[in-house]
Protein backbone atom coordinates (compact mmCIF):
# COMPACT_ATOMS: atom_id res chain seq x y z
CA UNK A 1 0.00 0.00 0.00
CA UNK A 2 2.69 1.98 0.64
CA UNK A 3 4.54 1.85 -2.49
CA UNK A 4 0.85 2.82 -4.03
CA UNK A 5 0.77 6.02 -1.86
CA UNK A 6 4.12 7.05 -3.08
CA UNK A 7 3.65 6.38 -6.88
CA UNK A 8 3.20 9.79 -9.12
CA UNK A 9 -0.93 10.22 -10.59
CA UNK A 10 0.27 9.46 -13.90
CA UNK A 11 2.48 6.34 -13.02
CA UNK A 12 -0.50 5.26 -11.45
CA UNK A 13 -2.88 5.81 -14.31
CA UNK A 14 -0.73 4.21 -16.66
CA UNK A 15 -0.52 0.68 -14.20
CA UNK A 16 -4.44 1.18 -14.22
CA UNK A 17 -4.62 1.32 -18.32
CA UNK A 18 -3.35 -2.17 -18.42
CA UNK A 19 -5.92 -3.97 -16.18
CA UNK A 20 -9.25 -5.46 -16.60
CA UNK A 21 -12.52 -3.64 -15.25
CA UNK A 22 -12.40 -5.97 -12.65
CA UNK A 23 -8.94 -5.59 -12.00
CA UNK A 24 -9.79 -2.02 -12.04
CA UNK A 25 -12.52 -2.12 -9.49
CA UNK A 26 -10.20 -4.09 -6.85
CA UNK A 27 -7.70 -1.15 -7.31
CA UNK A 28 -10.07 1.55 -6.72
CA UNK A 29 -10.96 0.30 -3.57
CA UNK A 30 -7.43 -0.01 -2.07
CA UNK A 31 -7.91 3.48 -0.39
CA UNK A 32 -9.38 6.84 -1.02
CA UNK A 33 -6.07 8.51 -2.07
CA UNK A 34 -5.97 6.22 -5.37
CA UNK A 35 -9.78 5.98 -5.84
CA UNK A 36 -9.05 9.78 -5.98
CA UNK A 37 -6.44 9.83 -8.43
CA UNK A 38 -8.36 6.82 -10.86
CA UNK A 39 -11.55 9.03 -10.14
CA UNK A 40 -11.66 11.07 -13.38
CA UNK A 41 -10.59 8.54 -15.94
CA UNK A 42 -12.74 6.00 -14.32
CA UNK A 43 -15.49 8.38 -14.88
CA UNK A 44 -14.37 9.43 -18.58
CA UNK A 45 -14.31 6.06 -19.99
CA UNK A 46 -17.10 4.47 -17.71
CA UNK A 47 -19.94 6.86 -17.63
CA UNK A 48 -19.99 9.51 -20.37
CA UNK A 49 -21.46 6.80 -22.56
CA UNK A 50 -23.77 4.15 -21.41
CA UNK A 51 -26.34 1.99 -22.66
CA UNK A 52 -29.77 0.87 -20.80
CA UNK A 53 -32.50 -1.66 -21.58
CA UNK A 54 -36.33 -0.86 -21.02
CA UNK A 55 -36.10 -3.28 -17.77
CA UNK A 56 -36.49 -2.10 -14.36
CA UNK A 57 -33.39 -2.68 -13.14
CA UNK A 58 -31.48 -1.35 -15.74
CA UNK A 59 -33.82 2.14 -16.08
CA UNK A 60 -32.95 2.30 -12.16
CA UNK A 61 -29.07 2.10 -12.73
CA UNK A 62 -29.56 5.06 -14.75
CA UNK A 63 -31.91 6.98 -12.23
CA UNK A 64 -29.04 5.99 -9.46
CA UNK A 65 -26.34 7.73 -11.93
CA UNK A 66 -28.59 10.21 -12.55
CA UNK A 67 -29.26 11.13 -8.54
CA UNK A 68 -25.25 10.79 -7.86
CA UNK A 69 -23.63 14.03 -7.75
CA UNK A 70 -20.50 13.35 -9.38
CA UNK A 71 -21.38 10.83 -12.23
CA UNK A 72 -24.75 12.48 -13.38
CA UNK A 73 -22.34 15.42 -14.66
CA UNK A 74 -20.38 13.00 -16.73
CA UNK A 75 -23.01 11.28 -18.66
CA UNK A 76 -23.39 12.97 -22.18
CA UNK A 77 -24.77 9.92 -24.07
CA UNK A 78 -27.50 7.72 -23.35
CA UNK A 79 -28.00 4.68 -25.37
CA UNK A 80 -31.49 2.95 -25.35
CA UNK A 81 -30.93 -0.83 -26.08
CA UNK A 82 -33.85 -2.93 -27.49
CA UNK A 83 -32.39 -5.75 -25.51
CA UNK A 84 -35.22 -7.57 -23.32
CA UNK A 85 -34.53 -10.29 -20.72
CA UNK A 86 -35.88 -13.14 -21.68
CA UNK A 87 -39.12 -14.70 -20.22
CA UNK A 88 -38.15 -18.42 -19.58
CA UNK A 89 -36.27 -19.95 -16.87
CA UNK A 90 -33.67 -22.51 -17.49
CA UNK A 91 -34.33 -25.78 -15.91
CA UNK A 92 -31.12 -25.90 -14.25
CA UNK A 93 -30.76 -22.84 -13.58
CA UNK A 94 -32.27 -21.85 -10.20
CA UNK A 95 -31.75 -18.44 -10.50
CA UNK A 96 -35.21 -16.93 -10.44
CA UNK A 97 -36.28 -14.08 -13.57
CA UNK A 98 -35.90 -10.50 -12.30
CA UNK A 99 -39.59 -9.83 -13.10
CA UNK A 100 -40.69 -12.48 -10.88
CA UNK A 101 -38.90 -11.05 -8.05
CA UNK A 102 -40.59 -8.57 -5.61
CA UNK A 103 -40.37 -4.83 -6.29
CA UNK A 104 -39.78 -6.51 -10.39
CA UNK A 105 -42.33 -6.34 -12.85
CA UNK A 106 -42.06 -7.34 -16.24
CA UNK A 107 -41.24 -4.88 -19.42
CA UNK A 108 -44.69 -5.20 -20.85
CA UNK A 109 -45.81 -3.85 -17.60
CA UNK A 110 -42.94 -0.82 -17.76
CA UNK A 111 -44.31 0.22 -21.29
CA UNK A 112 -47.78 -0.28 -21.13
CA UNK A 113 -48.58 1.53 -17.62
CA UNK A 114 -46.31 4.58 -18.52
CA UNK A 115 -43.53 3.72 -15.66
CA UNK A 116 -40.70 3.08 -18.25
CA UNK A 117 -41.22 6.91 -19.86
CA UNK A 118 -41.14 7.69 -15.66
CA UNK A 119 -38.16 6.34 -15.03
CA UNK A 120 -37.04 7.92 -18.42
CA UNK A 121 -38.30 11.31 -17.48
CA UNK A 122 -36.87 11.33 -13.96
CA UNK A 123 -33.44 10.46 -15.59
CA UNK A 124 -33.18 12.54 -18.21
CA UNK A 125 -34.40 15.51 -15.88
CA UNK A 126 -31.27 15.20 -13.57
CA UNK A 127 -28.54 14.49 -16.04
CA UNK A 128 -27.58 18.39 -17.42
CA UNK A 129 -24.68 17.29 -19.89
CA UNK A 130 -26.59 14.85 -22.09
CA UNK A 131 -25.95 15.61 -25.54
CA UNK A 132 -26.99 12.34 -27.12
CA UNK A 133 -29.92 9.99 -26.93
CA UNK A 134 -29.27 6.69 -28.92
CA UNK A 135 -31.14 3.82 -30.00
CA UNK A 136 -30.02 0.80 -30.72
CA UNK A 137 -30.25 -3.43 -31.45
CA UNK A 138 -27.49 -4.86 -31.02
CA UNK A 139 -24.33 -5.13 -28.72
CA UNK A 140 -20.67 -3.68 -29.59
CA UNK A 141 -17.29 -5.58 -29.84
CA UNK A 142 -14.94 -3.57 -27.83
CA UNK A 143 -12.55 -2.75 -31.20
CA UNK A 144 -12.41 0.56 -31.70
CA UNK A 145 -14.89 1.20 -28.85
CA UNK A 146 -11.77 3.14 -26.71
CA UNK A 147 -12.91 0.33 -23.84
CA UNK A 148 -9.99 -2.55 -24.75
CA UNK A 149 -9.24 -3.51 -21.42
CA UNK A 150 -11.22 -6.49 -21.50
CA UNK A 151 -9.46 -8.06 -24.85
CA UNK A 152 -11.08 -7.99 -28.06
CA UNK A 153 -13.25 -10.45 -27.36
CA UNK A 154 -15.38 -8.10 -25.08
CA UNK A 155 -18.70 -7.23 -25.81
CA UNK A 156 -20.33 -4.23 -24.09
CA UNK A 157 -24.37 -4.52 -23.83
CA UNK A 158 -26.84 -2.94 -21.71
CA UNK A 159 -26.70 -2.28 -18.00
CA UNK A 160 -28.34 -5.25 -16.00
CA UNK A 161 -28.36 -7.81 -18.99
CA UNK A 162 -26.32 -10.05 -15.79
CA UNK A 163 -29.34 -10.12 -13.92
CA UNK A 164 -30.81 -12.95 -15.56
CA UNK A 165 -29.86 -15.88 -14.01
CA UNK A 166 -26.31 -16.61 -12.37
CA UNK A 167 -23.58 -14.85 -13.67
CA UNK A 168 -21.58 -17.77 -14.02
CA UNK A 169 -23.49 -19.95 -16.31
CA UNK A 170 -26.54 -18.66 -17.95
CA UNK A 171 -24.94 -14.97 -18.59
CA UNK A 172 -22.46 -16.43 -20.40
CA UNK A 173 -22.52 -16.22 -24.05
CA UNK A 174 -22.49 -19.64 -26.02
CA UNK A 175 -22.22 -20.15 -29.85
CA UNK A 176 -25.14 -21.25 -32.12
CA UNK A 177 -24.22 -22.01 -36.18
CA UNK A 178 -21.28 -20.89 -35.25
CA UNK A 179 -22.18 -17.36 -34.04
CA UNK A 180 -22.04 -15.59 -30.55
CA UNK A 181 -25.08 -15.47 -28.81
CA UNK A 182 -26.85 -14.67 -25.24
CA UNK A 183 -29.12 -17.02 -23.03
CA UNK A 184 -30.22 -13.42 -20.89
CA UNK A 185 -31.91 -11.57 -23.24
CA UNK A 186 -33.39 -11.40 -26.25
CA UNK A 187 -34.33 -8.20 -29.01
CA UNK A 188 -37.91 -6.15 -28.98
CA UNK A 189 -39.04 -4.46 -32.10
CA UNK A 190 -37.95 -0.56 -32.04
CA UNK A 191 -41.05 0.48 -33.56
CA UNK A 192 -42.24 1.94 -29.52
CA UNK A 193 -39.72 2.60 -27.70
CA UNK A 194 -38.70 5.50 -30.14
CA UNK A 195 -42.19 7.04 -28.80
CA UNK A 196 -41.29 6.36 -25.76
CA UNK A 197 -37.98 8.37 -25.98
CA UNK A 198 -39.13 11.30 -27.27
CA UNK A 199 -41.64 12.04 -25.00
CA UNK A 200 -39.47 11.38 -22.46
CA UNK A 201 -37.36 13.71 -23.52
CA UNK A 202 -40.08 16.23 -23.68
CA UNK A 203 -41.86 15.83 -20.38
CA UNK A 204 -37.97 16.46 -18.88
CA UNK A 205 -37.14 19.46 -21.06
CA UNK A 206 -34.46 17.92 -22.34
CA UNK A 207 -32.78 19.55 -25.51
CA UNK A 208 -30.35 16.99 -27.15
CA UNK A 209 -28.05 18.04 -29.82
CA UNK A 210 -27.97 14.34 -31.37
CA UNK A 211 -30.62 11.86 -31.49
CA UNK A 212 -28.70 8.30 -33.22
CA UNK A 213 -30.83 5.64 -34.23
CA UNK A 214 -28.54 2.34 -35.21
CA UNK A 215 -30.66 -0.77 -36.02
CA UNK A 216 -29.15 -3.36 -38.22
CA UNK A 217 -31.93 -6.00 -37.93
CA UNK A 218 -34.48 -6.33 -40.07
CA UNK A 219 -37.46 -4.44 -37.91
CA UNK A 220 -36.44 -0.36 -38.49
CA UNK A 221 -38.15 2.39 -37.09
CA UNK A 222 -41.91 2.19 -39.15
CA UNK A 223 -44.73 4.92 -39.56
CA UNK A 224 -45.54 4.70 -36.65
CA UNK A 225 -42.70 5.44 -34.54
CA UNK A 226 -42.84 8.86 -35.88
CA UNK A 227 -46.90 9.40 -35.36
CA UNK A 228 -45.84 11.35 -31.72
CA UNK A 229 -48.21 14.52 -32.37
CA UNK A 230 -50.42 14.40 -29.76
CA UNK A 231 -52.29 17.92 -28.96
CA UNK A 232 -50.96 17.37 -24.85
CA UNK A 233 -47.47 16.99 -25.76
CA UNK A 234 -46.87 18.18 -29.00
CA UNK A 235 -45.84 21.89 -27.74
CA UNK A 236 -42.90 20.44 -25.25
CA UNK A 237 -42.38 17.91 -27.90
CA UNK A 238 -41.33 20.86 -30.97
CA UNK A 239 -38.90 22.40 -29.17
CA UNK A 240 -37.08 19.10 -28.63
CA UNK A 241 -37.46 18.13 -32.54
CA UNK A 242 -35.88 21.94 -33.09
CA UNK A 243 -32.95 21.38 -30.83
CA UNK A 244 -31.59 18.22 -32.96
CA UNK A 245 -28.48 19.47 -34.34
CA UNK A 246 -27.54 15.45 -36.25
CA UNK A 247 -30.75 12.80 -36.86
CA UNK A 248 -29.82 9.20 -37.80
CA UNK A 249 -32.40 7.04 -38.53
CA UNK A 250 -33.26 3.54 -39.68
CA UNK A 251 -36.28 3.21 -41.78
CA UNK A 252 -38.80 0.19 -42.89
CA UNK A 253 -42.54 -0.59 -43.70
CA UNK A 254 -43.33 -3.16 -41.42
CA UNK A 255 -44.99 -6.22 -43.25
CA UNK A 256 -48.21 -6.16 -41.57
CA UNK A 257 -48.86 -3.83 -44.39
CA UNK A 258 -48.20 -6.40 -46.83
CA UNK A 259 -47.45 -5.10 -50.33
CA UNK A 260 -47.52 -1.45 -50.96
CA UNK A 261 -48.65 -0.74 -54.42
CA UNK A 262 -46.08 1.81 -55.99
CA UNK A 263 -48.11 5.43 -56.06
CA UNK A 264 -50.75 4.02 -54.24
CA UNK A 265 -52.86 6.37 -51.48
CA UNK A 266 -50.98 3.93 -49.13
CA UNK A 267 -47.86 4.53 -49.88
CA UNK A 268 -48.42 8.40 -49.88
CA UNK A 269 -50.13 8.22 -46.09
CA UNK A 270 -46.85 6.03 -44.92
CA UNK A 271 -45.00 8.42 -45.46
CA UNK A 272 -46.79 11.39 -43.72
CA UNK A 273 -45.44 11.03 -39.86
CA UNK A 274 -41.89 10.67 -41.29
CA UNK A 275 -42.48 14.24 -43.01
CA UNK A 276 -44.11 15.84 -39.91
CA UNK A 277 -41.72 14.76 -38.04
CA UNK A 278 -38.84 16.05 -40.41
CA UNK A 279 -40.79 19.49 -40.76
CA UNK A 280 -39.79 20.04 -37.12
CA UNK A 281 -36.40 19.49 -37.20
CA UNK A 282 -35.21 22.66 -39.11
CA UNK A 283 -32.06 23.06 -36.98
CA UNK A 284 -30.46 19.23 -38.26
CA UNK A 285 -26.98 19.61 -39.66
CA UNK A 286 -26.28 16.05 -39.98
CA UNK A 287 -28.97 13.68 -41.53
CA UNK A 288 -28.93 10.26 -42.08
CA UNK A 289 -31.46 8.26 -43.19
CA UNK A 290 -30.76 4.34 -43.97
CA UNK A 291 -33.62 2.34 -45.06
CA UNK A 292 -34.34 -1.15 -46.20
CA UNK A 293 -33.44 -2.85 -49.48
CA UNK A 294 -36.09 -3.02 -52.23
CA UNK A 295 -39.16 -1.46 -50.34
CA UNK A 296 -40.23 1.45 -53.01
CA UNK A 297 -41.35 3.73 -50.41
CA UNK A 298 -37.98 5.52 -49.83
CA UNK A 299 -38.08 6.48 -53.60
CA UNK A 300 -41.49 8.02 -53.04
CA UNK A 301 -40.36 9.99 -49.70
CA UNK A 302 -37.24 11.01 -50.94
CA UNK A 303 -39.42 12.68 -54.43
CA UNK A 304 -41.21 14.79 -51.38
CA UNK A 305 -37.63 15.44 -49.73
CA UNK A 306 -35.70 16.61 -52.80
CA UNK A 307 -38.48 19.44 -53.89
CA UNK A 308 -37.83 22.70 -54.23
CA UNK A 309 -38.14 24.63 -51.18
CA UNK A 310 -40.55 27.40 -49.71
CA UNK A 311 -41.55 28.87 -46.69
CA UNK A 312 -43.56 27.21 -44.36
CA UNK A 313 -44.23 27.13 -40.73
CA UNK A 314 -44.24 24.28 -38.38
CA UNK A 315 -47.21 25.10 -37.24
CA UNK A 316 -48.74 24.14 -40.69
CA UNK A 317 -47.20 20.96 -41.14
CA UNK A 318 -48.83 19.29 -37.92
CA UNK A 319 -52.13 18.91 -38.87
CA UNK A 320 -52.05 18.68 -42.73
CA UNK A 321 -51.81 15.58 -44.61
CA UNK A 322 -50.20 17.37 -47.42
CA UNK A 323 -47.31 18.34 -46.42
CA UNK A 324 -45.28 21.18 -47.97
CA UNK A 325 -41.23 20.74 -49.08
CA UNK A 326 -38.35 20.85 -46.14
CA UNK A 327 -36.26 23.35 -46.19
CA UNK A 328 -33.56 22.00 -43.29
CA UNK A 329 -31.44 25.35 -44.37
CA UNK A 330 -28.40 24.32 -42.03
CA UNK A 331 -27.95 20.86 -43.74
CA UNK A 332 -24.51 20.43 -44.44
CA UNK A 333 -23.97 16.93 -43.76
CA UNK A 334 -26.16 13.80 -45.33
CA UNK A 335 -25.80 9.92 -45.59
CA UNK A 336 -28.33 7.79 -47.31
CA UNK A 337 -28.38 3.79 -47.53
CA UNK A 338 -30.18 0.78 -48.91
CA UNK A 339 -32.44 3.11 -51.23
CA UNK A 340 -34.17 1.90 -54.21
CA UNK A 341 -34.76 5.64 -56.02
CA UNK A 342 -34.70 6.85 -59.47
CA UNK A 343 -31.75 8.67 -60.74
CA UNK A 344 -33.27 11.95 -61.39
CA UNK A 345 -34.40 12.02 -57.72
CA UNK A 346 -31.46 11.41 -56.49
CA UNK A 347 -29.64 14.17 -57.99
CA UNK A 348 -32.39 16.62 -57.16
CA UNK A 349 -31.91 15.30 -53.50
CA UNK A 350 -28.00 16.05 -53.15
CA UNK A 351 -28.22 19.72 -55.49
CA UNK A 352 -31.15 21.07 -53.31
CA UNK A 353 -28.95 21.70 -49.90
CA UNK A 354 -25.48 22.94 -50.06
CA UNK A 355 -23.85 20.02 -48.43
CA UNK A 356 -20.09 19.63 -47.39
CA UNK A 357 -20.41 15.93 -46.84
CA UNK A 358 -22.37 12.93 -49.08
CA UNK A 359 -22.04 9.47 -48.46
CA UNK A 360 -23.90 7.07 -50.46
CA UNK A 361 -24.09 3.77 -49.12
CA UNK A 362 -26.00 0.55 -51.46
CA UNK A 363 -27.75 2.68 -53.02
CA UNK A 364 -29.91 1.39 -56.37
CA UNK A 365 -30.23 3.60 -59.18
CA UNK A 366 -33.82 3.03 -61.53
CA UNK A 367 -35.23 4.98 -64.14
CA UNK A 368 -38.73 6.74 -64.46
CA UNK A 369 -41.76 4.15 -64.09
CA UNK A 370 -42.66 5.14 -67.66
CA UNK A 371 -38.71 4.41 -68.71
CA UNK A 372 -37.11 0.47 -68.88
CA UNK A 373 -33.73 0.71 -68.87
CA UNK A 374 -31.61 -0.09 -71.45
CA UNK A 375 -29.38 -2.93 -72.10
CA UNK A 376 -26.40 -0.75 -72.10
CA UNK A 377 -27.23 2.29 -69.95
CA UNK A 378 -25.16 2.92 -66.80
CA UNK A 379 -27.47 5.25 -64.74
CA UNK A 380 -24.56 6.06 -62.40
CA UNK A 381 -22.30 8.18 -64.86
CA UNK A 382 -25.55 9.91 -65.67
CA UNK A 383 -25.96 10.75 -62.19
CA UNK A 384 -22.08 11.73 -61.77
CA UNK A 385 -22.33 13.73 -64.86
CA UNK A 386 -25.69 15.52 -63.57
CA UNK A 387 -24.28 16.11 -60.37
CA UNK A 388 -20.75 17.87 -61.53
CA UNK A 389 -22.50 20.32 -64.20
CA UNK A 390 -25.14 21.18 -61.81
CA UNK A 391 -23.46 21.86 -58.20
CA UNK A 392 -20.15 23.62 -60.58
CA UNK A 393 -20.82 26.89 -59.45
CA UNK A 394 -22.43 26.73 -55.87
CA UNK A 395 -20.89 23.22 -54.77
CA UNK A 396 -19.52 23.41 -50.90
CA UNK A 397 -18.62 19.40 -51.25
CA UNK A 398 -15.49 18.71 -49.19
CA UNK A 399 -16.13 15.08 -48.84
CA UNK A 400 -17.85 12.08 -50.97
CA UNK A 401 -18.39 8.44 -50.57
CA UNK A 402 -19.90 6.30 -52.77
CA UNK A 403 -20.28 2.46 -51.48
CA UNK A 404 -21.58 -0.36 -53.29
CA UNK A 405 -23.78 1.13 -55.49
CA UNK A 406 -25.94 -0.97 -57.96
CA UNK A 407 -28.79 -0.13 -60.41
CA UNK A 408 -32.38 -2.09 -61.42
CA UNK A 409 -32.67 -3.27 -64.55
CA UNK A 410 -36.60 -3.29 -65.43
CA UNK A 411 -36.41 -5.69 -68.49
CA UNK A 412 -34.69 -8.61 -66.44
CA UNK A 413 -35.91 -7.59 -62.94
CA UNK A 414 -32.01 -7.95 -62.00
CA UNK A 415 -29.66 -6.06 -59.72
CA UNK A 416 -26.32 -5.13 -61.91
CA UNK A 417 -23.82 -4.04 -59.44
CA UNK A 418 -21.41 -0.69 -60.30
CA UNK A 419 -17.84 -0.76 -60.10
CA UNK A 420 -15.29 1.70 -60.68
CA UNK A 421 -11.85 0.70 -62.66
CA UNK A 422 -9.31 2.40 -60.74
CA UNK A 423 -6.42 3.15 -63.53
CA UNK A 424 -9.61 4.06 -65.62
CA UNK A 425 -9.22 1.47 -68.36
CA UNK A 426 -13.06 0.09 -69.11
CA UNK A 427 -12.38 -2.76 -71.02
CA UNK A 428 -9.99 -3.85 -67.71
CA UNK A 429 -12.10 -5.82 -65.80
CA UNK A 430 -9.76 -7.79 -63.59
CA UNK A 431 -10.76 -8.27 -60.30
CA UNK A 432 -7.65 -6.11 -59.33
CA UNK A 433 -8.47 -3.32 -60.69
CA UNK A 434 -12.32 -2.87 -59.66
CA UNK A 435 -13.48 -1.06 -56.81
CA UNK A 436 -16.95 -1.25 -55.16
CA UNK A 437 -16.51 1.82 -52.89
CA UNK A 438 -14.87 5.76 -53.67
CA UNK A 439 -14.56 8.60 -52.00
CA UNK A 440 -13.47 11.62 -52.44
CA UNK A 441 -11.60 14.35 -49.92
CA UNK A 442 -10.94 17.74 -50.43
CA UNK A 443 -7.55 19.06 -50.72
CA UNK A 444 -5.81 22.26 -51.87
CA UNK A 445 -6.04 22.35 -55.58
CA UNK A 446 -8.16 19.77 -56.10
CA UNK A 447 -12.00 20.20 -57.21
CA UNK A 448 -14.92 17.85 -56.46
CA UNK A 449 -17.15 18.03 -60.15
CA UNK A 450 -13.50 16.94 -61.32
CA UNK A 451 -13.92 13.99 -59.52
CA UNK A 452 -17.43 13.74 -60.02
CA UNK A 453 -16.62 13.59 -63.73
CA UNK A 454 -13.81 11.21 -63.70
CA UNK A 455 -15.96 8.71 -61.83
CA UNK A 456 -18.47 9.02 -64.05
CA UNK A 457 -15.52 7.71 -66.70
CA UNK A 458 -14.60 4.72 -64.40
CA UNK A 459 -18.06 3.27 -63.30
CA UNK A 460 -18.79 -0.25 -65.04
CA UNK A 461 -21.04 -2.07 -64.76
CA UNK A 462 -20.71 -5.31 -63.89
CA UNK A 463 -20.67 -8.10 -66.60
CA UNK A 464 -22.85 -11.15 -64.61
CA UNK A 465 -25.97 -9.32 -63.09
CA UNK A 466 -26.33 -10.38 -59.70
CA UNK A 467 -30.23 -10.89 -58.66
CA UNK A 468 -32.07 -9.33 -56.70
CA UNK A 469 -32.56 -12.36 -54.27
CA UNK A 470 -29.32 -12.22 -53.56
CA UNK A 471 -29.47 -9.55 -51.30
CA UNK A 472 -32.35 -10.71 -48.90
CA UNK A 473 -29.91 -12.97 -47.02
CA UNK A 474 -28.30 -9.61 -45.31
CA UNK A 475 -31.44 -9.17 -43.51
CA UNK A 476 -31.70 -12.81 -41.80
CA UNK A 477 -29.27 -11.68 -39.16
CA UNK A 478 -28.60 -12.90 -35.47
CA UNK A 479 -27.16 -10.80 -32.90
CA UNK A 480 -23.60 -11.02 -33.54
CA UNK A 481 -24.16 -10.09 -37.45
CA UNK A 482 -24.88 -6.76 -38.85
CA UNK A 483 -27.40 -6.11 -41.26
CA UNK A 484 -29.09 -3.15 -43.11
CA UNK A 485 -26.10 -2.13 -45.61
CA UNK A 486 -24.10 -1.44 -42.11
CA UNK A 487 -21.68 -3.77 -42.15
CA UNK A 488 -17.90 -3.52 -40.38
CA UNK A 489 -16.11 -1.42 -43.00
CA UNK A 490 -18.45 1.06 -43.10
CA UNK A 491 -18.81 1.72 -39.61
CA UNK A 492 -15.20 1.77 -39.90
CA UNK A 493 -15.41 4.71 -42.62
CA UNK A 494 -17.50 6.64 -39.98
CA UNK A 495 -15.98 5.99 -36.66
CA UNK A 496 -12.60 7.02 -38.61
CA UNK A 497 -14.11 10.48 -40.27
CA UNK A 498 -12.31 12.94 -38.45
CA UNK A 499 -15.42 15.06 -38.17
CA UNK A 500 -17.30 13.44 -35.54
CA UNK A 501 -17.51 10.08 -33.76
CA UNK A 502 -20.68 8.44 -33.97
CA UNK A 503 -19.95 4.43 -34.72
CA UNK A 504 -19.71 2.46 -31.58
CA UNK A 505 -20.51 3.03 -27.82
CA UNK A 506 -19.19 1.68 -25.06
CA UNK A 507 -20.23 -0.29 -22.06
CA UNK A 508 -19.19 -1.31 -18.46
CA UNK A 509 -18.57 -4.93 -18.16
CA UNK A 510 -20.52 -5.99 -15.32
Amino acid sequence: MDHLLQLPPELLLRISDHLTTTELGHLRQTCKHVESTLFDTFAKEFFTKRQFMLEKVSLQALIDIANHPTLSLWLTEVIIGADALRDEVSGSDPWPTPKYRPGDISRDMLLQTGIASDMLVEAFSKLPNLRTIGLRDYYAASKGSGRERDGPNAVWRSYGWTTHGNPGSSADPFRVNGHLTHQTTTWESPEYIFPVILHALAKAELRPENVDVFLRKRIKLTPNSFNVFDPRTTTLLVPVLAGIRRLMLSLSVPHRFGAVAVGSSTEATLNIPLKRFLSCTPGVQCLRLNFTEHQRFADRFLEWFGLPRQSSTIASTLDECDIPPIELNRLTELDLGMVPIKASTLVKVIAKFRLKSLNLWKMQLMGNDDVALKKHDNYWSRVFTALAGDLAATTQLQSVMVGFPSQLRRDSQQDERIEFVSDGDRDNRQTENLLNMVSYRSTFGSSVTDWLREMAAKAVRQQLPMPVSDFEDEDEMDDSDISIGEPEDYYDYLENDESDDYGVFEEEAE
